[in-house]
Formats: structure tokens, C-alpha cells, sequence
């Protein structure tokens, strides 16, 4: 595999792109050079194919950013003349969505769900889990565009997913995070009330399946101290912000995301 080291500022064109290395002196390596490589591991076996895209061989991570959206587009390439119901271009259509979402390519990546949602429905009707699941995700990538008309078609899919999940699965890690997105929603339409309730509600269940200090649970309890300052219960607000910091520190510690995050806006 063609391997460089430079400075992010040393880039230029298309030759070198960046890869999940981390430190002083990150990773870059030629696209083509990684696609080369997975073909050459996978040319009889999709699933080398695919572990060969995922993962970086110099600092075992996985890849980020524009790097990732290159190689999910390569994946789609290689499976997108397969049948529908193939699993692997089910997949690869399913994670060039999630890329280039994650890298705020929002417009093309409704159009991505939105194809992979219109065939779901045509391969295995409404009510079905994997169509079900596809509406969410072209839900959450409404909700990421913001704009009154896309919140509210964003709302009516979560709130018919979660009431699917809630019926189907129950407690499982898919119905709590639909319904995060769901109360999501409900809190950037000014539905404070109802967002309030089903934060709480999300909240109870995770610290009872997955504990006080998992890290989605931190998540969910920063989303209701955030939603109760919009309905202006301040001091329940700072409460629960004053227990949330120290603990989210201690477990995640000072550099995480969340802790950066609760450190840049308290509350």
C-alpha cells in the first residue's frame, strides 16, 4: 500500500487523502491505493472486500471523514450492478448514505436514503423492519437540515418508527436511539413539553439496561438538562448538569467530545 506522512497543510490535489491516524504527524494514503488493496483481498470474497475498506492497516482505526465517503463509494461501485435483495449492495447503498451524512453532505445523502428507501418498500412492503429502518434514516437526515418543513416530516416518520420499535423490540438500544431522535425533534419544533417526556422516559430506561455510566446514557441526561433550560426549569437544569460534568470527566475524561462539549456550554 502507498503510505505518506505530511502536515494536513502539505495536501495538494487528489494524490494523498487523510486516514483515521492520529498525532502529530497523521496518516495519508492514496485512495486508489486503498480500493486497489481491497480488491486484491477480497476479488473472491466480499466480506475481506469490505473489512479491507473499513479499517486502516497503519493505526488499526477506522476510517473518517472524506476518506470514508471515497471508500463507501467504491463499495457501491463494486456491488451497485447485483440484484436488490443482494446483502451487500443493500449495505454498501445503506453506508454511502451513513458517510456522507457524517461529513454534512446533506442533500446527497437523502438522495441516497431516499433510494434505498423506495427500494425497501418495494422489496419487502411498509411494515417491515428493514423499511422501517430506512425511514428513519431518511427521518434523521431531515432533521439534520433543519427548516420547518423538514422537522415536521421528520417528526411524523419518528413518531410512526418509534411507535414500531416500541410494539417490535422494546427494550433494545434501536428503539432508545429512536426515540433520542424522535425527542430530538419535538425539541427543535418547541414541543418542550412532550421532548421533556420522552427524554425522561429514555433516560430511565437506559440507566436500567445499560447503567448510570454508559455513555449513551450521558448523552441522553445532557439532552434533557438542554431541553429543560429551553423550558426555562433553570435550576433543575443546573442540577443535573453539576452531577452530569463530574461524572461524564471521570469516566469519558477531559478530552472526549462530551465533556468538551458540557465544558463550552453549561448550563
Amino acid at each position: 500500500m502507498c503510505l505518506m506522512q505530511a502536515a494536513p497543510g502539505q495536501l495538494r490535489g487528489e494524490l494523498v487523502r487523510m486516514c483515521s491516524c492520529r498525532g502529530p504527524h497523521a496518516g495519508f494514503v492514496h485512495i486508489r491505493c486503498l480500493v486497489k488493496n481491497a480488491e486484491e483481498r477480497g476479488e473472491y470474497d466480499d466480506e475481506a472486500y469490505t473489512k479491507a475498506l473499513i479499517t486502516c492497516t497503519q493505526c488499526r482505526q477506522d476510517f473518517r471523514g472524506p476518506v470514508r465517503v471515497a471508500l463507501k463509494r467504491a463499495a457501491w461501485l463494486r456491488y451497485v450492478g447485483r440484484a436488490e435483495t443482494d446483502k451487500w449492495r443493500q449495505t454498501a447503498l445503506r453506508n454511502l448514505g451513513v458517510a456522507l451524512h457524517n461529513v454534512h453532505r446533506i442533500d446527497e445523502a437523502l438522495v441516497i436514503k431516499e433510494e434505498r428507501l423506495a427500494m425497501m418498500r418495494r422489496l419487502y412492503g411498509p411494515n417491515d423492519g428493514r423499511t422501517i429502518h430506512a425511514e428513519e434514516a431518511v427521518a434523521v437526515t431531515l432533521k439534520k437540515d433543519d427548516g420547518e418543513e423538514n422537522l415536521q416530516r421528520a417528526l411524523k416518520t419518528l413518531t410512526r418508527t418509534y411507535a414500531w420499535k416500541v410494539r417490535t423490540l422494546k427494550d433494545h438500544e434501536n428503539t432508545f436511539d429512536t426515540a433520542g431522535h424522535l425527542a430530538d425533534c419535538q425539541r427543535l419544533l418547541g414541543m418542550f413539553k412532550e421532548a421533556e417526556a420522552l427524554y425522561r422516559t429514555t433516560l430511565a430506561a437506559r440507566q436500567r439496561v445499560l447503567g448510570k455510566d454508559h455513555l449513551y446514557t450521558f448523552y441522553c441526561e445532557a439532552m434533557l438538562a438542554c431541553c429543560l433550560r429551553d423550558r426555562g426549569k433553570f435550576k433543575e437544569a443546573r442540577a443535573m448538569y453539576d452531577t452530569l460534568l463530574p461524572r461524564v470527566r471521570r469516566v469519558l475524561g477531559p478530552s472526549h467530545n462530551l465533556t468538551r462539549s458540557l465544558l463550552e456550554d453549561p448550563m
